[in-house]
């Protein structure tokens, strides 16, 4: 029988050297290419940037280590919290919206510890002659006790300095300077820093069932709250109509008792340093406090407002320490006007103004996204997303010591916020209530050590009047640099590495020029989207989260 299989061509009709000398060809290219990449990567690790895995949570929320997602099973808030394996197992946290404490099922696919953020990081950044690091960058370096191991800080101290941290915000001296000053962001950064205090598009089912106030309520019945408080209606009226932001962080022992007696239990409190990222629960540390440590004054305000008529006004009021720092914008004119009710403005010229003018694109009826800061003794204003330009920089020079202050004639900071209209009906939505980041003294701040009800005294106490006087300096030489991580409470950084005397090398509270690695300019790759293999009930880590890549500010 003969074979179903070809014969091979004769060599001499030369078709099979034309065929083997192509797939050789081909072959040899294909090595090539490869070899060829794999060269232009290494070349690109070692040479221009390089990709890192962000394990832990310093520089939360910015940036996140492992963590978990949770979604709140009662207002709805999406927020993650840390999960690192350098720590006790998480059996419980606490949403950053209703402060409800969600118990975590080891069963549930969906509150499953993710990996940290994977990120680019430009190693030419900081080399002759691309350009100098600059304050608030966010670096990677060598960690100056151990080379081998890598971290990431945000960078606020520059060589030559001398600076301290004073109430959560950083002061600095430059050489041959006399006096210290206040190290004021500049608006991107300012954007990027900021982190949620309060979303009013998430509202606990639980307690607007049993009665519970929203966090928006005006004394007036000018203004009345939609849809349970998501959006707030104020009608026309001559006098100005003022809406109050109440800050409620009901503990996980009111709770338990609202859950029992279907009555509420609301009692205002200062905003504080809360960090939704810290806020778990372990075998070790019991249930955390929602109350935070720190008093955060430095409070900013996102919010749309539809105006109704073209004639009017709206006015923007942030709280610190009793002061009044007001936004008054003409919606008949689009002129913006800054003032202080006890305060003036500095100039670059050195002398002092008592308000501030800049037109605006808020000029008759219509829709308009506001974001209004009281960040670092300076004032800042956007319009639809875009930075108001006002004659002077909104920089204000305070007393040196500000503490909280509120009293039964007047609220104060138990109401920081507040947005007023008159002469014009409208509504507004989307309100976002944010804050400063804020850098603590020390290290690792423990549970124990602070009282629940500490705020109840905060505005009458000598012992946080001292704590917020106290500063630490610290000084920079030549090619010194201060680090910092935005998660203050939980990120060993410049401010206590000197602490560690034992180690071999020693380190200061410094990171030196030759250590740095560069600057970290995007997320590539965030925790991934799981999908669930059919019939298997087994989820993998296989989609990219585009939503979440993003640059690093």
């Amino acid at each position: 029988m003969s074979s179903s299989k070809s014969r091979s061509p004769s060599p001499a009709s030369g078709q099979p050297e034309v065929l083997s000398t192509e797939y050789e060809k081909s072959t040899r290219e294909a090595v090539e290419s490869i070899v060829v990449a794999i060269v232009l990567a290494f070349l690109f690790r070692a040479f221009e940037a390089e990709a890192f895995v962000i394990p832990t949570g310093s520089m939360a929320p910015t940036l996140q280590g492992m963590h978990k997602h949770i979604t709140c099973p009662e207002c709805g808030y999406e927020y993650k919290v840390g999960d690192s394996q350098m720590e006790d197992k998480v059996v419980a946290t606490l949403c950053p919206s209703c402060f409800y404490t969600e118990q975590i099922n080891p069963m549930n696919s969906k509150q499953r510890t993710h990996t940290g953020d994977r990120i680019l990081v430009n190693k030419f950044a900081y080399e002759d002659p691309f350009g100098e690091p600059k304050r608030w960058d966010i670096i990677v370096f060598k960690f100056p006790g151990n080379a081998k191991q890598n971290y990431i800080k945000r960078l606020v101290g520059l060589p030559g300095e001398e600076l301290y941290i004073r109430a959560g915000d950083v002061y600095v001296r430059q050489p041959g300077e006399e006096d210290y000053t206040i190290a004021q962001k500049p608006p991107h950064k300012i954007k990027a820093m900021l982190q949620l205090v309060n979303d009013s598009n998430f509202r606990s089912e639980t307690l607007d069932e049993i009665g519970f106030p929203t966090n928006w309520e005006s004394t007036s019945d000018v203004w009345s709250a939609v849809d349970q408080g998501e959006s707030y209606e104020c009608h026309a009226s001559n006098e100005l109509a003022w809406l109050l932001y109440q800050h409620y962080a009901p503990s996980f022992g009111e709770w338990e008792q609202m859950l029992q007696s279907g009555q509420p239990i609301a009692e205002r409190r200062p905003i504080t340093d809360f960090y939704a990222y810290n806020s778990k629960s372990s075998y070790q540390t019991g249930h955390a406090s929602p109350i935070g440590h720190n008093w955060v004054g430095d409070l900013a305000l996102e919010c749309q407002i539809e105006v109704d008529s073209s004639e009017g006004q709206i006015v923007l009021d942030l709280i610190k320490a009793g002061r009044h720092h007001l936004l008054t914008i003409d919606v008949s004119t689009g002129k913006a006007t800054l003032e202080m009710d006890s305060l003036p403005f500095d100039t670059a010229s050195g002398s002092t103004v008592q308000t501030l003018h800049a037109d605006t694109l808020v000029k008759g009826a219509g829709t308009y996204r506001l974001c209004f800061s009281n960040l670092d003794n300076q004032l800042t204003v956007w319009v639809n997303n875009g930075v108001v330009s006002f004659d002077e920089s909104g920089s204000y020079s305070p007393p040196e010591l500000q503490v909280p202050r509120w009293s039964a004639a007047d609220p104060g900071d138990l109401t920081p916020i507040r947005i007023g209209l008159q002469g014009t009906a409208g509504r507004v939505r989307n309100l976002r209530v944010l804050r400063d980041v804020y850098y603590t003294n020390g290290a690792y701040v423990h549970e124990a050590d602070v009282a629940v009800d500490q705020y109840q005294v905060w505005s009458r106490n000598h012992r946080l009047a001292g704590e917020l006087s106290r500063h630490v300096p610290f000084s920079l030489s030549e090619d010194q640099f201060f680090p910092m991580g935005d998660n203050s409470p939980h990120s060993s950084d410049a401010r206590i590495w000197e602490q560690n005397r034992g180690s071999q090398p020693p380190i200061g509270n410094w990171v030196h020029r030759d250590y740095l690695i560069g600057k970290a300019v995007f997320v590539y790759w965030p925790a991934p989207v799981r999908a669930t293999i059919p019939g298997v009930g087994v989820s993998l880590p296989v989609f990219p989260n585009f939503s979440e890549m993003r640059l690093i500010r």
